[in-house]
């Protein structure tokens, strides 16, 4: 691994960061995954948080998270209540890791593992209990799986083809499968904290 560039810092997100972010979203998960207007309300909601890293004035990646009630998440995560209910009780408001990219060319220099963990230090800050849903492309591989262990997420389950539908409807293309449908799972990790 590459060393983390000396110029490299991390702040909240800005208005001049949105048009970086689309492109590093693009070449990572897919075009049409992100728009401007999701963005853009991460600068007015509290309970939005979008951190990005930069080398001196280059945006090299981002992390969006968000703290939202366990009815929230049973919505974002498309799973059934009463699951969370049964692992997240007492757990209001969660934290929700939604989405950790870099550019491709500044991969493998630790800036997405420290983009993790000032995201879930953020999000410690308001709830004890963090759910991230992790990508499992179809040839097996999890898109933060190593990171996920090195944090001591616990996997919580697994979710066949679960941007199926998604892809279809918002017409966006999967860095892994191409254009809809998205036949990747995605692997439901948890983090609690004392």
């Amino acid at each position: 691994m590459a060393e983390i560039p000396s110029d490299f810092s991390i702040q909240h997100l800005a208005p001049q960061h949105i048009d970086d972010l689309l492109k590093i979203a693009e070449e990572q998960l897919g075009s049409g995954y992100l728009n401007p207007h999701f963005l853009k309300s991460h600068l007015d909601d509290d309970n939005l948080i979008a951190l990005v890293a930069l080398v001196g004035d280059e945006v090299a990646g981002f992390s969006l998270m968000e703290l939202c009630s366990v009815d929230d998440l049973a919505k974002k995560v498309e799973v059934e209540r009463s699951w969370l209910d049964i692992n997240f009780v007492n757990f209001d408001p969660i934290g929700y890791r939604k989405i950790t990219a870099v550019k491709k060319s500044l991969s493998g220099r630790g800036i997405g593992s420290l983009l993790v963990a000032a995201g879930m230090a953020e999000l410690q800050k308001h709830s004890k209990a963090v759910v991230s849903v992790a990508w499992k492309s179809s040839d097996g591989g999890v898109h933060i799986g190593k990171l996920a262990q090195k944090h001591d997420w616990i996997p919580m389950r697994e979710i066949a083809h679960y941007w199926r539908e998604d892809s279809i409807k918002n017409q966006y293309s999967c860095s892994s499968c191409g254009q809809p449908p998205c036949t990747c799972s995605a692997v439901v990790y948890a983090k609690f904290y004392n």
